[in-house]
């Protein structure tokens, strides 16, 4: 109740320790927020709201980068995010666990990890493919999260102008090396099935 309001000097900083002290907030306004918190500077204690519950808003401070990581991609967080959390204190080495982050991705439908897989590691999507056939399409389709992938491939591949790390190659005739074969948005896996039958199949949207 003696806690002030949040500065804006301090809301430039990217991170600050503090305390939560309720959640689920609806106040008088019938305004709502995730989180409530407090946080002290120089002898006076703050108080601030947090409107989204995921770790680019919030993380606990005992949490270690690997679990940051996978939490973020289980919760769609941004592009600049992820690469916030692979780079702090010097960066994580994520080629250890590489594989365990792309099958992260992918249950999740987080685009913004594939991608970064994509730009980090040069890792070529078109070419991720499993015992049966299936391509990164295909098993994106048997993903109860595939929406979130569809909805961000919606809203970024319209832009033209883009490099070629800017965004996912759905389809390999968009990339700079050229077709050698179909891109996975046009194969077949060993059932016969596109991507699509098997989106409708597993009824995800």
């Amino acid at each position: 109740a003696n806690a002030e309001e949040i500065p804006e000097q301090f809301k430039r900083n990217p991170w600050m320790a503090g305390t939560v002290t309720r959640t689920l907030v609806l106040d008088a306004e019938e305004y709502y927020a995730a989180y409530e918190c407090i946080f002290n500077k120089n002898g006076t204690t703050f108080a601030c709201k947090i409107l989204k519950d995921d770790d680019e808003h919030l993380a606990s401070i005992h949490a270690s980068e690997r679990d940051r990581l996978m939490d973020a991609i289980d919760q769609n967080c941004s592009l600049n995010h992820i690469e916030f959390l692979t780079n702090t204190a010097g960066g994580m080495d994520v080629s250890v666990f590489q594989d365990a982050v792309l099958k992260r991705a992918i249950a999740a439908g987080s685009y913004n990890t594939l991608l970064w897989l994509h730009k980090t590691f040069m890792l070529q999507l078109d070419e991720i493919q499993d015992a049966k056939g299936n391509t990164l399409l295909h098993q994106l389709a048997m993903s109860p999260n595939v929406i979130r992938f569809l909805e961000t491939v919606s809203s970024t591949h319209h832009v033209k102008d883009l490099g070629y790390y800017a965004y996912v190659h759905i389809d390999f005739s968009d990339s700079h090396a050229g077709p050698s074969r179909p891109g996975m948005i046009h194969r077949k896996n060993e059932s016969g099935e596109t991507w699509l039958d098997v989106l409708i199949r597993q009824g995800n949207v």
